[in-house]
């Protein structure tokens, strides 16, 4: 199946076998980005409001709102392989990171990337050992995910 996230504030998942979408959820923003959990059964999503929300696909709803930083629009969110951590980021160039326990996504950090533009994209590696984001100022920025906090790996 395939699902996707719009400006104009849906997500829809659909089974490519079938003629037409078969769920479609409604955000009160643009969906600026949208990440399938490995467990496949949550979807975790940005905004242009600045909110990250989490997707219960068996409950056909969302089941948290997190607003990290006001209405700073999401820009991507990713979910790591291991299912251990979900980013975010925004375009005030902000990471922010939350370790989902128990249905419920608590935050672990929150970092200034040090980008001089806003963030494009955030990626976590397969081996959930680094994030790399890239910014609008064209940079690529690696980050070291085993210390508490996100530590610069660039030169």
């Amino acid at each position: 199946w395939m699902f996707t996230g719009s400006e104009d504030k849906t997500i829809r998942i659909c089974d490519l076998r079938a003629p037409r979408w078969q769920r479609q959820y409604e955000c009160p923003a643009a969906v600026t980005s949208v990440a399938l959990h490995p467990n496949q059964t949550e979807l975790i999503s940005g905004d242009q409001n600045g909110n990250v929300r989490v997707w219960d696909l068996q409950a056909n709803g969302c089941m948290q709102e997190i607003v990290p930083d006001g209405d700073v629009p999401i820009r991507s969110v990713a979910v790591a392989s291991d299912a251990s951590m979900v980013v975010a980021g925004n375009n005030s160039a902000k990471v922010f990171a939350w370790q989902p326990s128990s249905g419920e996504y608590t935050p672990k950090s929150l970092t200034e990337t040090r980008h001089d533009g806003y963030l494009l994209k955030c990626v976590i590696s397969p081996d959930v050992t680094r994030l790399v984001t890239c910014s609008s100022d064209k940079t690529v920025k690696i980050w070291n995910l085993n210390s508490d906090r996100l530590d610069d790996m660039d030169p």
